[in-house]
């Protein structure tokens, strides 16, 4: 069996939440490091994910799964201090890391949930959803997926931002190099989250990035 189908069987299914709370309280002091894990790729791949939100000033944002909350300043720069961001995650190191964050920026209209994202409800719902490098670790993704257009205005707009293996010709041999540094990071690379959208949202769009390891998808709540 080749490397890339041992690494697919020991990732099949994904990770406990056990197994990821353990991961994650060791990347969240460090997940800075994440960019370079990504081969730099991240600042831009936060950039192109946030840009299609189309965010206003005075937008109210979930950014579920919000981990040290590395998105919080982008999204701050669109909505401005009339807006308003609720970052959820499961992990409580996570959640630390990110409250750390919002009190050193003086952020005032930030606010942390400490919740799974298979399985939250929120009394409000949102201008706009961003689900970033999580719909590749939440054990209950497809929950969470439902959960995140659930929480969405009529209109609103979910946007979903991860890792995943390559369908390029040039790139398939490197699919074992991609699950593995998906493995560090709790991370079943072989999800396609995309696919599932139109049940939740209309005019679904993607947009594969560096040679294919990376996408965002994006669509837009029903209105009604």
């Amino acid at each position: 069996m080749s490397v890339t189908g041992v690494l697919r069987r020991l990732t099949a299914g994904g990770f406990s939440q056990t197994a990821i709370g353990r991961i994650y309280k060791v990347w969240a002091p460090n997940y800075e490091l994440a960019n370079v894990y990504l081969l730099g790729q991240l600042p831009r791949f936060r950039r192109v994910a946030v840009d299609k939100l189309q965010l206003q000033p005075g937008a109210k944002v979930l950014d579920l799964s919000c981990g040290t909350g590395a998105n919080f300043p982008l999204l701050e720069a669109e909505i401005g201090p009339e807006g308003r961001v609720v970052g959820l995650d499961y992990t409580p190191e996570m959640v630390a890391e990110a409250r750390r964050r919002v009190e050193r920026e003086g952020w005032e209209n930030v606010e942390l949930v400490e919740a799974d994202a298979a399985s939250f409800e929120l009394d409000e719902r949102f201008d706009a959803v961003i689900w970033m490098l999580a719909a590749s670790v939440v054990p209950g993704w497809q929950l969470a997926l439902e959960r995140a257009a659930a929480h969405l205005k009529p209109g609103g707009r979910l946007v979903i931002a991860d890792g995943r293996l390559s369908d390029r010709w040039y790139a398939l041999p490197f699919n074992w190099v991609a699950d593995l540094l998906g493995m560090g990071a709790a991370a079943d690379l072989g999800r396609r989250p995309w696919r599932l959208m139109e049940r939740y949202v209309e005019r679904v769009e993607y947009e594969a990035l560096f040679l294919g390891f990376m996408y965002v998808a994006w669509g837009i709540s029903r209105k009604f």
